[in-house]
């Protein structure tokens, strides 16, 4: 698979994603990122080589801007570390099989979802939100 092969205007797996998941504000941030046309924005990216397992498969970054190269986790706020460690290794896969220019997420805020109490910020921006 390449970088990118799966759509991000494909039909959601509702109840995938919300076993994946476990809640729907991941849903609700990937939809806030993909209305924001000027990024070139993905949902769930895929990555060759980039699995969690380390198996060497295809893995999905939860959002991306092809415009700006950045790649975000989406997380609540008290996995922050582990959005990080997840972004920046998305990071390293997406530099080998998609070009050199990808860099953790740092431009996008979600500030304004959840009553304000969301979040996609952090050190390079992890890309982390957190559950009200």
């Amino acid at each position: 698979m390449s970088c990118g092969a799966i759509a991000w205007w494909r039909a959601p797996d509702f109840a995938g994603l919300l076993e994946r998941h476990g809640q729907v504000e991941h849903l609700v941030v990937q939809f806030d990122f993909l209305t924001q046309v000027w990024r070139d924005p993905r949902a769930e990216y895929s990555i060759p080589g980039a699995s969690k397992s380390r198996n060497g498969t295809t893995s999905y970054a939860d959002i991306v801007s092809i415009w700006t190269r950045e790649i975000w986790e989406i997380k609540p706020k008290h996995l922050e570390d582990q959005a990080f460690c997840e972004a920046a290794w998305y990071v390293k896969n997406a530099k080998v099989s998609c070009g050199p220019q990808w860099e953790p997420g740092g431009s996008f805020s979600t500030s304004n979802l959840f009553g304000g109490e969301a979040s996609c910020t952090g050190s390079k921006a992890t890309g982390t939100r957190r559950n009200s």
